[in-house]
């Protein structure tokens, strides 16, 4: 190689060395399911670094979810937001928790509701099954509605048997669960299941945030 030649390529080979290392970090594995997302969109990726240290990564996907992950001492903590067509996985947390209120509380007894919600939850399971990064069964999303069902009658400790008083949750609690179920019964069956429709017409990552 000619003088000239390398003092004309010379730069650009040590540019590409400083590049090199610097495009193998922003690919590197953080040994979480995200990685592969990461790796893929790797040209609209932003990386950064807080002053505590903690290294942020994020992008926006191709169905307009945010996300974002940061990592310190080793642990990583992820988020995913969706500004644009509505947090699924915060929808799906509200429905199963006011599913459970239905089912335990007498301040909630709003039977006719019930199977409304049913519905909702159904709906919500299968879009989950077919778009969370972790690929959950339909089983696996049916035990994770048990759980909580289980987990909310629990919480209340009421002492006799058969449907309870969910006062234990709170007058906040009553009247969020109140106010969810008179929206819902305030629509007509075929115009609360639209909402619903529209919320997962767009195959994308369920997104826990924004949420209430």
């Amino acid at each position: 190689m000619s003088w000239l030649r390398f003092k004309l390529i010379g730069p650009f080979l040590a540019a590409l060395l400083l590049i090199l290392p610097l495009a193998s970090a922003n690919a590197e594995d953080w040994g979480t399911p995200y990685d592969k997302l990461f790796a893929e969109a790797a040209d609209r990726v932003k990386h950064s670094k807080a002053k505590d240290g903690t290294e942020i990564r994020e992008f926006l996907t191709k169905g307009s979810v945010q996300i974002r992950q940061e990592r310190k001492d080793g642990k990583v903590s992820t988020g995913t937001l969706d500004m644009q067509h509505g947090a699924v996985l915060c929808f799906w947390e509200i429905a199963v928790t006011v599913r459970a209120a239905l089912q335990t509380c007498q301040e909630t007894n709003r039977p006719k509701l019930a199977a409304r919600l049913d519905t909702t939850i159904g709906k919500l399971n299968r879009f989950i099954v077919a778009n969370a990064l972790e690929k959950p069964t339909m089983a696996q999303m049916q035990s994770a509605i048990d759980a909580r069902m289980d987990r909310f009658r629990q919480s209340q400790a009421a002492p006799q048997t058969g449907r309870v008083s969910c006062a234990k949750s709170g007058q906040k609690a009553l009247a969020f669960f109140n106010s969810y179920l008179t929206d819902v019964a305030k629509k007509s069956d075929d115009d609360y299941q639209a909402g619903i429709d529209k919320l997962l017409s767009v195959p994308r990552l369920p997104s826990m945030n924004p949420c209430l």
